[in-house]
């Protein structure tokens, strides 16, 4: 890598797909040289729905990458999203050898290798495999046993499986656009590579991408992964609800949300309170009306999130760190201060920063994702890992595991 690389990353999502290319210089940085977004068509809920379309989708995002770039974009690292994402966690154990032995990472891989058998559906595939934590000789809190003397190692492993068939027509609509796969990553994994530090990392912090279809969820304890998930429900929901409740035509209830939305609650008697919104085609309605609509979802939305990360009630003692929001409904003003209210926790918006050339353009909470995906991997090409992913030959690689900030080893 003495002259750098080039990588390219795509976020499919429910309402936009984005594409980015960039540079990673020697020492690591990411330099954008391009970006392309357009209007996802053929998504629903982060999987496809309709593979032409879908497919048309991700060909025009990569058209405009290329134009702003001047490259020509051949293949890519993509996110993975949607409900039929699951993960659980399961430990395993392996002997070191006869006598004092130090650890060796073919002893570590062994391990992984064991946490993925049995018990894996036929329909269902490894997406990635995540080392949480190690134990030698019932010694706790082992963040790289690599070279370490003893007689039994134990892992805790963070697995994370998709649907076979799913994931396959992904991969189809993808070779349809004319792209090759260099790699797929957990969409809330990559959003946190992008805007989660390693601080919240290490004190323990939950990462919420709150897109159109899909809000992906990822938590942090000790320096490591401890939960992942996604929920079926985001910002298309808090536009339907605006639709019904409003009476107003969908895209008109999407144009008000994203124009007028604001979270941050006005006195009654403010001049605000009776301020109107004026509609497309004709008519209006009350601000006050349409931010109570969405007000009253999003804080649904919010509390689904910590059903979903943990089953106690003091989030502050689990979470110190809080909440971190990002995906396209974390523009809407005040959603921070709503979190913060609604769960007791410290909550903040969530932007990547880590990058810079063309990264002004992927500077909103709505491109974290796109960000974090092309973060990964960059970091995948400077450890050496560059695997094409054909269809349907090899559909993941879940030996690789995941090497973000928070990786406890070499493995």
């Amino acid at each position: 890598m003495a002259k750098g690389e080039l990588v390219a990353a795509a976020d499919m999502g429910s309402s936009k797909v984005c594409t980015v290319v960039a540079h990673i210089d020697p020492d690591g940085a990411v330099q954008v040289l391009g970006t392309g977004v357009w209007s996802a068509q053929g998504m629903h809920k982060g999987v496809v729905a309709n593979l032409d379309e879908a497919s048309e989708s991700l060909r025009e995002s990569v058209k405009r990458a290329e134009r702003t770039s001047g490259l020509k974009i051949k293949s890519a690292y993509f996110g993975v999203s949607g409900a039929h994402v699951s993960s659980w966690s399961k430990r395993t154990a392996v002997a070191v050898g006869k006598g004092v032995n130090p650890v060796s990472k073919w002893d570590i891989e062994r391990s992984l290798v064991l946490a993925q058998e049995p018990g894996i559906p036929e329909e269902r595939k490894i997406l990635q495999a995540i080392p949480k934590e190690y134990v030698l000789d019932g010694r706790n809190g082992v963040k790289d046993p690599s070279g370490m003397r003893g007689f039994r190692l134990d892992v805790d492993t963070h697995i994370i499986t998709v649907d076979q068939a799913t994931l396959e027509n992904m991969c189809e609509c993808i070779r349809k656009a004319g792209l090759k796969i260099d790699g797929l990553v957990l969409q809330s994994l990559a959003s946190a590579e992008a805007v989660v530090t390693s601080d919240e990392v290490d004190t323990g912090v939950v990462l919420a991408d709150i897109g159109a279809g899909t809000t992906d969820i990822a938590t942090f304890r000790n320096g490591t992964v401890d939960h992942t998930s996604v929920l079926a429900v985001g910002g298309n929901q808090i536009t339907r609800d605006l639709a019904i409740g409003l009476g107003i035509p969908f895209e008109a209830a999407e144009q008000a949300k994203k124009e007028h939305g604001n979270l941050l609650r006005i006195g009654k008697d403010g001049k605000e309170a009776e301020a109107t919104v004026a509609l497309n085609g004709g008519g209006g309605v009350l601000k006050a009306d349409l931010n109570e609509i969405i007000r009253a979802r999003v804080e649904e939305i919010l509390k689904l999130i910590f059903l979903q990360v943990s089953d106690s009630q003091d989030h502050r003692l689990r979470y110190p760190a809080g909440l971190v929001l990002t995906g396209g409904t974390a523009n809407l003003p005040g959603i921070d201060s709503l979190a913060a209210g609604v769960l007791g926790v410290p909550a903040r918006v969530g932007v990547s920063k880590v990058m810079y050339g063309l990264a002004d353009e992927l500077s909103s909470p709505g491109y974290a994702g796109a960000a974090g995906i092309l973060i990964w991997g960059a970091k995948e090409r400077q450890r050496g890992i560059h695997e094409e992913v054909g269809f349907p030959r090899k559909l993941v690689s879940s030996l690789r595991g995941f090497a973000p900030r928070w990786a406890r080893s070499g493995a």
